[in-house]
């Protein structure tokens, strides 16, 4: 909830907690690397750690090959994040830029 709310600093425990109960979980990991890097004070490198985890275990998760695409870009990966960002808008066409 506090994810969907935008208080990914806050969200940043929960998810933290969860991905320590359950690492495999594909969806614990791409939150969290999520709120990484949208909180504040921006943990990129960190983030793509737990999306490239969680993708290998959902390779074909179109939101979190669309969150890994972002925080490559933001990395300075352009092409590796557009390729990420490309194969999710073909999986889920409704993801934007």
């Amino acid at each position: 909830v506090l994810l969907r709310m935008g208080n990914f600093q806050a969200s940043l425990e929960f998810l933290g907690r969860a991905v320590e109960l359950w690492p495999d979980e594909p969806a614990y990991r791409s939150a969290l690397g999520w709120a990484l890097y949208k909180q504040p004070r921006s943990e990129a490198e960190t983030a793509r750690e737990h999306l490239e985890a969680a993708r290998q275990a959902a390779p074909d998760d179109a939101l979190l090959l669309y969150r890994l695409g972002l925080v490559l870009r933001a990395l300075g990966k352009s092409d590796e994040g557009r390729a990420h960002l490309d194969r999710a808008r073909a999986l889920d066409p409704s993801l934007g830029d």
